[in-house]
Order: C-alpha cells, then structure tokens, then sequence
C-alpha cells in the first residue's frame, strides 16, 4: 500500500471523527440539545444553501460554464429528491397503520444528500494526497472546517426527524463511510473517476438546495416567537456564509 493511500484513509478517518466527538460532547448535555434543536436546524439549512451556492456551483460551473449541463445537473439532483420524496411520504402513507416509527422522509434525503457529499469530499482528498501530500493535508483541513457545522445541522434535522441521539450519531458516522469510498475509488479509478466526481457537483448542489427550500426551511417558518425566529434566520445566514468563507 503507497503512502498516499494510507494518507488518505488517515485524512478521511480524521475527517469523519472530529464532527462525531464533538456531536458527542453535546449529547452529554441532553436537556440543552433539546432546546437548540430548532436552531440545529437553522444552522443545516443555513449550510446546505452555503455549500450548494459558494462550494458546489461554483466548482461545477468552472468545470461545465453556466450553461445546459451546469442546470440540467442541478435539476437532476433537486428534481430526483422531489420524486424520492414523493415515494418516501406514499410509502410512509400506506404502512403508517402499522409501523409509527418510520423515518420522516426529509432525514432520509438530508442522509442521502449527505452520503453524495461524503462520497465527494472523499475522492477530492484522494486526489489531493495522489498529486502532493502537502496539498492533501490542506484539503483535509478545508473539509474538517466544513463538515463540522454541516455535521451539527444534520445531527439535528436527525433528532429533530424523531432519532434518538445515539441513533443520530450512529446514523451521521454510517453516511460518513462513504467517503472512504470515495477515496477507495480515486486510488483505484486515477483520472477515471474525475468524471464521475466532476459530474456529481452540480447534482450534489441541487440535492442540497432541495433539502434547504423544501423540508428544513418550512420547518422553520412555524416559529412564531419573534426573538427566536430571528435567532434562526440569523443562524441560517450564518450557517451560510460560514460556507461560503470556508469554500
């Protein structure tokens, strides 16, 4: 095994472990979880726009231009999560007699959209390390910086979706795994799997917009208190340009 595949698994464990410590530290403290919740969720929305508007696109529309292969991509990715959704919500109609437990559909996609991204953030670091091993610990650092207010929004949308904290954890760690294969299939694949990863931005962003606009937003707008509502919206933007400084 070349160093800079044992680089890269290292990078990518560091990667999945630092947002699960410190989701750890805030399950300890169960009662004050509870009351951040609604503001877990401004943060998620508030990241999922930053990393789709400053981080995705951007990358995407370098690569493709701003013209049908940029927005036919994002509309794959919002329009496939519309369909899923559908399926998920007439799924969910048709057992709810006999199972009260299911998962609410909008966790599953924040889950899925997530997965793509790990997948991404994954093989992008075993590029880096592939080429320099320099440029693979600053990438490494770029996607920690990232991951961790995206990793507490998606904690959140979880337990907020009805998942016991554990379980949420659990589940966040699983969606991680799949930047190990990211980084499994760049060693493998070379310049081959460029084109996939290349081709999955602008689907990952209209994901991401999906899950903001449509599911964790509207959720926001039952807050009828004004100080809260505004402590929201200020952790939406924040959430946001935090994105979009660390893009």
């Amino acid at each position: 095994m070349t160093n800079s595949v044992v680089f890269t698994f290292v990078a990518i464990a560091c990667v999945s472990a630092i947002p699960l410590l410190a989701l750890l530290i805030l399950v300890r403290h169960e009662q004050r979880l509870t009351s951040m919740l609604p503001y877990l969720i401004s943060l998620a929305a508030g990241a999922l726009l930053g990393a789709a508007l400053f981080h995705l696109m951007p990358e995407a529309a370098e690569l493709f231009g701003a013209g049908k292969k940029f927005g036919c991509g994002i509309f794959a990715g919002f329009f496939g999560f519309l369909l899923l959704e559908r399926f998920l919500r007439l799924h969910q109609h048709v057992h709810r007699a006999h199972d009260e437990h299911r998962t609410a559909p909008f966790a599953v996609l924040n889950l899925a959209g997530d997965a793509v991204h790990n997948f991404i953030d994954g093989a992008i670091i075993g590029a880096a390390f592939m080429m320099d091993t320099r440029l693979g610990v600053t990438t490494t650092f770029a996607v920690i910086l990232h991951e961790v207010p995206q990793e507490l929004g998606d904690f959140g949308v979880l337990v907020h979706a009805g998942h016991a904290p554990l379980r949420a954890i659990m589940l966040n760690f699983a969606v991680a795994t799949t930047a190990f294969a990211g980084g499994a299939a760049t060693h493998i694949a070379g310049a081959r799997m460029e084109a996939v990863v290349h081709g999955l931005l602008p689907v990952s962003a209209g994901m991401f917009l999906y899950i903001a606009a449509s599911d964790l937003i509207p959720e926001l707008q039952r807050e009828d208190c004004t100080s809260r509502s505004v402590a929201q919206v200020s952790l939406v933007l924040a959430g946001a340009l935090l994105l979009m400084l660390l893009a």
